[in-house]
């Protein structure tokens, strides 16, 4: 079938179409007219995704996410923003609303609030315009001044669900911080307990100074031992020489201020027994008094000598005596100073106790302290762009759309019924009808002409042509 047919066809089923598309008409004009109005009223949120967290100073990942617009569309959709809503409103007080549901249910066994709250639902749409953060909540009712008090109240029902959202997790996560910082500050009190008296029975003190000290002290021994150690040596030394060669020879024989004076005495009066000895000869009593002072000054000497010698001993035994007390002193400084690193090293395990407790006590306060914030700082992201005004116009029944589509379906309706009709009751209507229906080629074409005289046909008519008052042209076939 061609377009030519369809016209053909529509042309002949006039009325039928007609008809149809006047039904069509008439019926949509007739339910604009008798269907109630109802009224949508719209509000937009605006959601800033890009500003920092007045708590945390950071912005918080999950608002960029893409899903995170569609989850506020969710929010607004829950049944704890309709709750609030009828709460807010006095919904669930209302007798006009208990009218409706009892005449609306009719008894049946559905409860009050889940009724409410889908009457309040099956109204609501919330959805994200476009390539923006903007959100718009529509609300369809029965009256344009409901319509916009329902659009408003879930507007603020959702700003106050989102930021119920934020506070009541901080609330429960603060009560746990709370108990958890008890419980810590009791660890940390009975640690630093355990330190102190650890510390307090060890004799430690809070730094490592006590340390310092004996270990300093341990040098000063060490250090003492070793001079000691010379010392003995040297006086070991200096003993063997005066049993060998005498204390005449030591140097501490030499220095000896005594028997340096008696020395020089005793060479004096040698010198003087010489002179003496040639003057007067040997039995003069000069002469013998001067052996006299020199045997006396010989036996002083020798009992410097002795005194001397009997010194060194003395200081020897003296420097043999004090190193074996400093070496005694060493060996117990040592084991003091291995005692108290041994008692340091329990130390530093319970201050290490303590330091780990006390930072995680620290850690657990401050969240603590945010979270107590963050349940007195009710902010949200969310910031109201426009709030609903009562409709002008009814949203529903669109007259001028509900016309055009029943234009369109009834006149979509019309050509198939036509279509059907023809089908039922094929007829010849075009050119093409016949060479279907007849198989048959054809042959030539009589135009239609009305009855119009000869003379006005013009002289380019073929001369074939005769005069028909039907609506159809004449064909000749072989």
């Amino acid at each position: 079938m061609n377009f030519s047919q369809l016209i053909a066809i529509l042309r002949a089923r006039w009325r039928v179409v007609l008809s149809i598309i006047c039904l069509a008409l008439g019926t949509t004009i007739l339910l604009n007219i008798l269907l109630p109005k109802r009224y949508t009223a719209t509000a937009k949120v605006m959601i800033d995704v890009k500003s920092p967290d007045p708590v945390a100073g950071m912005v918080l990942p999950g608002m960029l996410s893409p899903t995170y617009l569609a989850t506020q569309g969710d929010v607004i959709n829950s049944g704890r923003v309709v709750d609030r809503v009828i709460s807010d409103l006095g919904l669930d007080r209302s007798p006009q609303m208990q009218k409706a549901w009892q005449e609306l249910t009719e008894g049946d066994d559905i409860p009050f609030m889940v009724w409410l709250r889908g009457r309040l639902s099956t109204s609501l749409k919330a959805k994200p315009t476009r390539e923006s953060n903007v959100i718009e909540i529509d609300y369809t009712a029965d009256t344009a001044e409901g319509a916009a008090v329902l659009a408003n109240a879930f507007t603020q029902a959702y700003i106050s669900i989102t930021a119920e959202l934020r506070t009541d997790p901080a609330k429960e996560f603060g009560s746990r911080f709370e108990l958890l910082a008890d419980q810590l500050r009791k660890r940390l009190m009975d640690a630093q307990s355990k330190l102190n008296n650890f510390q307090r029975e060890a004799g430690l003190m809070a730094t490592d100074e006590k340390l310092d000290i004996e270990t300093d002290k341990l040098s000063q021994l060490s250090a003492q031992v070793t001079q000691l150690s010379a010392f003995l040596e040297d006086a070991k030394a200096k003993k063997q020489s005066i049993q060998k060669n005498g204390a005449g020879t030591s140097n501490e024989g030499m220095a000896n201020s005594v028997v340096s004076t008696v020395r020089n005495d005793l060479i004096s009066q040698q010198a003087k027994l010489s002179q003496l000895l040639e003057r007067y000869g040997d039995m003069h009593p000069t002469v013998k008094e001067t052996r006299k002072v020199i045997a006396e000054l010989k036996s002083r000497l020798e009992i410097e000598y002795g005194q001397t010698g009997q010194l060194i001993g003395v200081n020897s035994n003296i420097v043999a005596e004090r190193l074996a007390a400093a070496k005694s002193a060493l060996e117990l400084q040592k084991q003091k100073l291995i005692d108290l690193r041994g008692k340091r090293a329990g130390a530093s395990v319970l201050m290490r106790d303590v330091e780990n407790i006390q930072r995680a006590y620290d850690v657990v306060q401050s969240r603590a302290s945010q979270a107590g914030i963050e349940t007195q700082v009710a902010s949200t992201s969310l910031a109201i762009l426009e709030k609903a005004i009562a409709p002008t116009k009814p949203s529903s029944p669109r007259s001028v759309l509900n016309t055009i589509i029943a234009l369109t379906l009834g006149t979509l309706l019309a050509v198939v019924i036509a279509l059907l009709l023809e089908m039922m009751d094929p007829r010849v209507r075009t050119n093409e009808d016949i060479q279907n229906q007849l198989k048959l080629p054809l042959m030539g074409v009589l135009l239609k002409t009305e009855n119009v005289p000869h003379s006005r046909l013009g002289r380019k008519n073929p001369p074939w042509l005769i005069h028909r008052n039907k609506s159809l042209p004449t064909t000749i076939s072989t």
